[in-house]
């Protein structure tokens, strides 16, 4: 029998879906899945495939929302590697409320160490709000937009200059003012 999507049980627009329940007590660890066509030779449809995005859930107790991410450009490394400590060291018993990490938001162009997709050529940092019919990194923008930031209170975006600059250390933290809208600050 075919596992239930939770995905299905929230906005329903994504394309993209887990088989983790993102609203279960605990740390849960798996992927969203973006659909991929698949192409034979010809350049026939020849059946679907997926890329995978990590993701990390833990909640724990009643306690604010907060969405952790990098890889948002995939050849920025610092943040990455700092959510991939964050998710070996943290149990559910640290957190109070919730708390999702994205590691790798734009997986494909992690996997391909570039700054956008090699997929559509998406730089995710421009195309919030993203389309759930758009390209694949609109898709994962729309994912963002519509399925996680509604259910947190903070997100911080880690991004670094990559191999072609240096930044000096600085942050910017976004809160959104109601439970009703994100503005950037």
């Amino acid at each position: 029998m075919k596992k239930a999507n939770p995905m299905s049980r929230l906005a329903g627009q994504s394309k993209i879906w887990t088989d983790l329940d993102l609203e279960a007590v605990g740390k849960q660890i798996g992927y969203f899945r973006l659909p991929l066509a698949v192409h034979d030779r010809s350049g026939d449809d020849v059946g679907y495939n997926y890329e995978p995005i990590p993701i990390v859930t833990i909640r724990n107790g009643e306690g604010p929302g907060v969405l952790l991410m990098a890889g948002n450009h995939g050849n920025e490394y610092e943040g990455q590697i700092i959510l991939m400590k964050v998710i070996r060291a943290l149990r559910s018993e640290d957190v109070r409320g919730r708390l999702f990490i994205l590691p790798a938001a734009n997986a494909p162009a992690v996997r391909a160490d570039r700054r956008t997709s090699p997929l559509d050529d998406g730089n995710l940092n421009r195309l919030f709000p993203g389309e759930p019919d758009g390209g694949p990194t609109s898709m994962i923008a729309h994912l963002i937009e519509s399925e996680l930031l509604p259910r947190v209170d903070y997100a911080i975006d880690l991004h670094s200059g990559s191999l072609s600059a240096e930044y000096l250390p600085c942050a910017v933290v976004a809160r959104r003012p109601s439970r009703m809208s994100w503005k950037m600050h």
